[in-house]
């Protein structure tokens, strides 16, 4: 009883550690308000996916979102409290996974601790939860192969499928190497039980299948998604991370640039700008967007730091502690929270320890390590000699991450978080692997093995802090060690977690978008709907208004085809929006002659029939996004938005 309790506590502890580390720092990206913006369309103005809106291969995804919504109201509270109750659900999970194949408490718990400080972003919960689940449903059918345990391996398959139809498919992948693996082993597969899982798979396919048939058909709407997943993978197509090693800088380098964002006051010109950057000594100097620009802090004082947060001609800051000692607390807290903002004096190897590696290390690693379990499991047979006792176990992870991992790590790591993705996967193959290595019978081999474990497990370990961003993980996790900082940390989270509607603070000034969502609330009526062209969801989640399109983001190169075209016409005809916002970049430049791109040749030309320029503009923001304003040519305005001189279909409040 003791042996299956101490795992079960260990989950649970896991799971409240994994929530609390993401809750306090919680932010969401565009990708999190493209659901949102989905799911409110679903649930607000009873658009639902295929029938209304097109789908891209996750439709319980979006009405999840809706569903959330609906329960919680018109506030983000609900969609972030159950991401981060599933990403904490697959960490727990993972770590009864782990400790199953591996045999050790110790090694999961460091394995599955990794996984967590990755910081897999909140809408991917999915790619996180359901992994682990369908992992831990097929180690329950191989220590016990009963209709029941397959049937809810079945049902879990079904579910992911709902959610994302690739995990759908990588369950099914790990159950087949699971009854593969236990024909292997046992000489027998019970079909019985193969009957259970299809059965309960069925169940949550084909419904949903029937209502794709009724709504356009199987075979187009398999079409249609292969053309969206090809035209996905080619946008991010990208060269695979590689080493960069600099040996002609020293193994100590003392008082290292320290990555610091300047964005500068309107007011600054170039002189006063170069003039800042050599008297607060940043250099490397790159604009970013607009107005902020890209330093490296050579100078880390106090009393350097502080002028720069002081500077009128510097409008904001980021990655500097604006903390002053002279005020600060003088706690623990206090002094751990300063020690990790502090910049280090010293960086150890920079020409080979650097952010760089260590994405290209995880990538490498991550991919990998199905193939190191593999051949460690394969090679003992082909020499007559017995496989290792957990081989069975841990064939399903070996074969969900060899078909998983290129399909996720695609396009560039470095921007983007999808090394999070695989992350939980690869901690219970690292788990395998360690365990392995401390066991070895013979001595002499298992020390080197130990010795080399340990090396690739701190190797690891700096390479998930430079990628994840740990410090600042870290920083905000201390605050449980103070009560008064720790009730002042979750008062500012359930601020504007509870707020509703959802407050326009979390969209940023400097790319427009809180200049944009506040345009649309004052300038168009709850009920209008409007078309944005580009990539940015978050300006109709805020605005709280539908699209008019058939879908929340308009994108170049994306359901193209005359037909989809003509569908997209047809939701803009059904609920005429006052204004569209074009992305000038997005659409290939500010053209006389078109509003689009030329991939959506035909929309373009509705938008010229039906739709004027009003103006174009940046929503007050410094960065160099630009909008074109179009309005309906049959609707007068109400009035002019004074702030930016655009039109105005509803009496501004």
């Amino acid at each position: 009883m003791r042996r299956r309790l101490l795992p079960a506590v260990l989950a649970c502890a896991v799971a409240v550690g994994a929530f609390g580390y993401r809750f306090l720092s919680a932010e969401l990206t565009d990708d999190d308000y493209q659901f949102l913006a989905i799911g409110r369309q679903v649930q607000e103005f009873g658009e639902w996916p295929l029938r209304d809106l097109v789908e891209e291969g996750d439709p319980l995804h979006n009405v999840a979102s809706a569903a959330l919504l609906g329960v919680f109201g018109y506030r983000l509270a609900g969609e972030v409290f159950f991401d981060l109750a599933l990403l904490a659900l697959a960490a727990a999970v993972a770590f009864l996974v782990a400790r199953d194949v591996s045999g050790s408490i110790a090694v999961s718990l460091a394995a599955v601790a990794l996984g967590v400080l990755m910081s897999p972003r909140l809408y991917d919960y999915p790619k996180a939860v359901f992994p682990m689940l369908g992992l831990w449903g097929c180690l329950r059918y191989i220590h016990r192969p009963t209709a029941m345990h397959a049937a809810i391996l079945g049902a879990l398959t079904g579910v992911a499928f709902l959610f994302r139809h690739d995990l759908g498919f990588y369950l099914g992948v790990a159950a087949s190497v699971t009854w593969v693996s236990l024909k292997l082993a046992t000489g027998t597969a019970p079909l019985g039980t193969v009957r259970a899982y299809v059965i309960a798979l069925a169940l949550f396919v084909v419904p949903y299948l029937a209502y794709v048939q009724v709504l356009g058909g199987i075979p187009a709407y398999a079409a249609a998604s292969q053309r969206f997943i090809e035209r996905e993978v080619g946008r991010s197509d990208d060269p695979l991370p590689t080493f960069a090693f600099d040996l002609s800088r020293p193994a100590l380098e003392r008082s290292p640039g320290f990555p610091v964002k300047i964005r500068w006051a309107a007011s600054a010109d170039e002189s006063m700008r170069v003039e800042r950057e050599r008297r607060y000594q940043l250099a490397d100097g790159t604009q970013d967007d607009g107005r902020t620009w890209n330093y490296k802090l050579r100078d880390h004082r106090f009393e350097n730091i502080r002028a720069i947060v002081n500077d009128p001609q510097i409008e904001d800051t980021a990655n500097i502690d604006r903390t002053d000692p002279a005020t600060a607390g003088h706690s623990l807290v206090d002094r751990l929270r300063r020690t990790l903002r502090t910049p280090p004096s010293v960086a150890v190897a920079p020409g080979v320890l650097s952010r760089n590696n260590g994405i290209a290390w995880l990538y490498y690693l991550f991919m990998a390590l199905p193939y190191v379990v593999l051949a460690i499991c394969v090679l003992p047979v082909l020499r007559r000699q017995p496989a290792p006792d957990s081989w069975m176990r841990i064939a399903p992870v070996v074969g969900l991450s060899a078909i998983a991992g290129p399909f996720w790590l695609r396009g560039n790591m470095y921007e983007n978080s999808r090394l999070a993705d695989l992350a939980l996967p690869s901690a219970v193959l690292g788990a395998w692997l360690l365990a392995m290595a401390f066991r070895h019978r013979r001595p002499a081999i298992r020390n080197v093995l130990a010795v080399c474990a340990v090396a690739i497990f701190i190797a690891t370990t700096g390479a998930v802090a430079a990628f994840a961003n740990v410090r600042r993980g870290v920083d905000d996790s201390l605050a449980v060690l103070n009560r008064k900082v720790l009730s002042e940390e979750i008062d500012r989270q359930m601020a504007w977690l509870l707020a509703s509607p959802p407050p326009l603070s979390l969209l940023s000034t400097a790319t427009g978008m809180r200049g944009a969502a506040e345009y649309l609330q004052r300038c168009t009526a709850p009920s209008d709907r409007v078309f944005v062209y580009g990539f940015y969801p978050e300006v109709l989640f805020f605005s709280g208004r539908a699209s008019a399109a058939d879908r929340a983001v308009v994108l170049r190169g994306f359901w193209t085809r005359d037909a989809e075209q003509r569908r997209t016409i047809a939701a803009l005809s059904k609920g005429p929006a006052p204004l569209a916002l074009i992305d000038v970049e997005t659409a290939g430049g500010a053209s006389p002659d078109r509003f689009l791109d030329p991939t959506l040749a035909i929309l373009d030309t509705y938008l010229s029939q039906h739709y004027r320029e009003a103006g174009t503009t940046g929503f007050g923001g410094s960065s160099n996004l630009t909008f074109r304003v179009l309005v309906d040519r049959r609707r007068m305005p109400t009035g002019t938005y004074e702030p930016l001189s655009l039109p105005c279909f509803a009496a501004a409040g």
